[in-house]
């Protein structure tokens, strides 16, 4: 059995990593094979979003049904919480972000302007400790909010 397989190679602009890619499909030309990947790569990463902020990694029901059914509780729940990003919210959160602020203020009962706008996610700087003079004393767990 003889596969014939064509290598494109295609440099990002931004910068001098080269991706090369490689399909049996000798009739199309490289610059549609890469607009291809692409557009796979875009659904790929759209998956990826919804798997980890989302949580559907396990399917809860058995057959087919339930699992289609979760799939599009999912993505009408991310496209809901999108419109809503895109549309309300006037500070520009991430995604991941905006879910986080969904999930927190769920169970309060709060006005959307002011889940959109007004509360933000602030990450604090880590500590960095001195290794090789640890002392106990150093360390201090702190459970202050402030």
């Amino acid at each position: 059995m003889t596969y014939l397989v064509e290598g494109i190679r295609k440099t990002k602009k931004i910068s001098t990593k080269t991706i090369i890619l490689i399909s049996n499909n000798l009739t199309w030309s490289a610059a549609t094979i890469v607009e291809l990947y692409k557009r796979r790569w875009q659904i790929e990463t759209f998956f990826k979003l919804i798997k980890q902020n989302l949580q559907i990694k396990n399917f809860l029901g058995v057959n087919e049904n339930s699992n289609k059914s979760q799939i599009f509780i999912a993505l009408i729940t991310y496209f809901l919480i999108e419109l809503i990003r895109r549309n309300i919210s006037k500070v520009n959160h991430s995604f991941g972000h905006f879910v986080t602020i969904i999930r927190v203020c769920l169970l309060q009962y709060k006005v959307l302007q002011y889940v959109a706008n007004d509360i933000l996610i602030v990450v604090k700087k880590a500590r960095v400790y001195d290794t090789k003079n640890l002392d106990t004393r150093q360390i201090k767990m702190n459970f202050n909010t402030s």
